[in-house]
């Protein structure tokens, strides 16, 4: 984005997503990490257009009895801050225990391993990585759709919206997105 916007470099910043979201932070001019678009979000930042539609993946113990049918009486973990997925959870599959909060993947993936949570049910991107990191212990079993479309961050009223939106929608035209998707972010996940 930032080449077809003409900028000579960039620098990038790992920061706190929960102050981001908020709109707390005010020193940046895009952020980009699979960011969904909630009304949430929509009070306090901006989103670019649409560059991707994610699912949710439920990950389990390699040769758990559960299935997607059977989740409602699982205990089943899901990421801290996540309304849309905690939503999903409570109205959708209407889990009969209080969904646990986890503060990252890896503590999502150990509790699972530890027996603290029978599944957790994250962006089916990062559970395939989970998945293929644990070296056979982890397991997806199924995919739903509990989270949605993918933008970019920018500071509430930022002037940039509009060139990023331009920039993605010829990435999208030209094809870069879905060749870019192929290059980096399938080979991530171990399959696609």
């Amino acid at each position: 984005i930032a080449h077809r916007a003409g900028l000579p470099k960039v620098v990038v910043k790992n920061v706190d997503f929960g102050a981001l979201y908020a709109g707390q932070l005010k020193d940046f001019d895009l952020a980009m990490a699979g960011i969904f678009i909630s009304p949430e979000g929509e009070k306090n930042v901006d989103f670019s257009s649409v560059y991707q539609n994610v699912t949710s993946g439920i990950l389990v113990k390699k040769g758990s009895p559960l299935t997607q049918d059977t989740l409602k009486d699982a205990l089943v973990g899901y990421y801290l801050g996540s309304t849309s997925q905690y939503d999903f959870l409570k109205d959708q599959v209407q889990v009969t225990q209080e969904p646990r909060a986890y503060q990252g993947v890896p503590e999502m993936s150990a509790a699972i391993a530890s027996g603290q949570a029978d599944a957790t049910l994250l962006d089916l991107p990062l559970q395939l990585i989970a998945e293929k990191n644990s070296n056979g212990a982890l397991e997806v079993i199924a995919q739903v759709k509990s989270v949605g479309e993918v933008a970019a961050l920018l500071p509430k009223g930022s002037p940039n919206t509009a060139t990023v939106n331009t920039v993605l929608a010829g990435m999208e035209e030209s094809g870069e997105l879905k060749s870019l998707e192929e290059k980096w972010f399938f080979p991530t996940l171990g399959r696609n």
